[in-house]
């Protein structure tokens, strides 16, 4: 199997993107690196997507059309059922068209979405939090956050992200341009700690796709093979896919990293997708008040989308998934989960439901999410009964033992991200007697029927 032109193009303009964040900051005007970081993220839409660029223009526009002229009580919604609305759109489509747009097209649409609508939603949430008296930190939150027409453009377009995420949010761009300490930041060596890791990415994914091809898995050859092969045959799919991810993301913090934008002080102790949750301490190193910022130490927490460590070797899959796309994540959690006026096990379905149509809308997407939900309802009493074991051993035992489940688990629900139509899913796990779903109903009846045993809220936090 060949490696795709796209693929090699798609990890060329990814590069090609870090190596311009080491210009940013020779442009000192705000103005002018603002239009910089607009034409070259508008440039290299328009390479990936040709005609197809009209897309990204429509969702722009229209939404710097609503955040600049509608009022804040219909803002968000409209935003919000605006971008997600013609995402459907977009994706019908990339599924019915007979010129439909390019996969990497798909990916710009996807981000472009969720900076929009975060947008929208991110005023609605400074204005409900808004305080008379004033404060240094309502100062800085709410600075410069009344973008005009073209400041939206500027960030929908922003090249920082625009291919593969992460989503930042609009303060964490506001910052970005005007933060006072990024020159003095060694972002150089910060990129290359990060990427290091990617050339053995990069080397596996090429090994296990010359010996375990994609597009045989599926094949009519493929079905005339034994049950224990059809099972076995997704695990280095599933590596294929790991790493797959892993490059296409890690390259995408390398391209924030390089810029500069959603570095922050070590101390304003920044999450994914947040950016500073410490919002004194960083006006402190900000104004210089904690002594030269060549002393300081900073971070790249804000753009942190992927945890491999985490994603290859925690023991439960809510932990392992939690590791993946944080900041699309923070994204699902803060601006639609917690906002929705419903009982949890509603407010998650349909956040899983927006969470599959952002994806696509192939089957496929839903039943993966779906069984992984499932899963991870029913993992929870598996976690406390590990967690209840008195030896060492027995808990280390457990705790592997709902690692291999783990893997095998995400190994088996990923067929149906794969095969997406809901006929050669449906063929692919008759053929294994639905083995991993059986497997899910097991752990369900347990987690209902047995007596519930939570974990500690602390372990559930973290």
């Amino acid at each position: 199997m060949t490696v795709a032109v796209t693929d090699i193009a798609y990890v060329g303009l990814l590069l090609v993107s870090v190596v311009a964040g080491k210009f940013v900051h020779c442009i000192k005007e705000v103005r002018h690196r603002r239009v910089y970081c607009t034409a070259l993220g508008a440039f290299l839409v328009l390479i990936v997507s040709g005609r197809h660029a009209v897309h990204p223009c429509v969702v722009s526009v229209v939404n710097a059309f609503i955040v600049t002229t509608f009022s804040m009580k219909y803002r968000a919604k409209a935003s919000f059922v605006f971008c997600f609305g013609y995402l459907v759109f977009f994706k019908y489509l990339k599924l019915w068209s007979a010129n439909p747009p390019p996969g990497i097209t798909n990916l710009v649409q996807m981000m472009l979405t969720l900076r929009m609508a975060g947008l929208a939603m991110e005023q609605q949430i400074i204005h409900e939090q808004h305080q008379e008296k004033d404060t240094d930190k309502q100062a800085y939150e709410e600075g410069d956050m009344k973008p005009g027409f073209w400041d939206v453009i500027d960030y929908a377009f922003c090249y920082i992200g625009v291919l593969v995420g992460p989503y930042y949010r609009y303060r964490t761009y506001r910052d970005f341009l005007n933060a006072p300490y990024l020159d003095t930041v060694d972002r150089k060596g910060m990129c290359l700690n990060r990427v290091k890791m990617v050339p053995i990415y990069a080397l596996l994914w090429l090994l296990f796709v010359q010996f375990f091809p994609p597009d045989y898995f599926g094949t009519e050859d493929f079905y005339e093979r034994g049950l224990l092969y059809k099972l076995l045959y997704l695990t280095p799919m599933f590596i294929i896919f790991r790493l797959r991810i892993y490059i296409g993301f890690v390259l995408g913090e390398c391209v924030c990293i390089m810029a500069g934008l959603g570095i922050y002080p070590t101390e304003s102790k920044a999450l994914p997708g947040v950016g500073p949750t410490d919002i004194d301490a960083l006006l402190n190193v900000w104004e210089g008040k904690n002594g030269d910022w060549e002393k300081q130490e900073f971070d790249y927490e804000t753009v942190h989308n992927i945890d491999e460590a985490q994603a290859e070797l925690s023991s439960t899959m809510r932990m392992g998934i939690r590791s993946w796309n944080r900041t699309v994540q923070y994204w699902l959690a803060v601006y639609f989960y917690k906002r929705l006026p419903l009982p949890k096990p509603l407010r998650a379905m349909l956040t899983m439901t927006l969470s599959a149509i952002w994806h696509g809308l192939e089957p496929g997407y839903f039943l993966c999410l779906v069984t992984s939900t499932a899963y991870i309802v029913g993992e929870e009493q598996v976690e406390a009964a590990v967690e209840r074991q008195r030896s060492l051993v027995g808990r280390l035992g457990g705790r592997l033992l709902l690692w291999f489940c783990k893997m095998q688990s995400f190994t088996y629900m990923l067929a149906a991200f794969l095969l997406l139509d809901a006929g050669r899913t449906w063929q692919y796990y008759r053929s294994v007697y639905f083995l991993g779903h059986a497997y899910v109903a097991v752990l369900l009846l347990w987690r209902f029927i047995a007596p519930l045993h939570r974990m500690p809220s602390a372990k559930l936090k973290q």
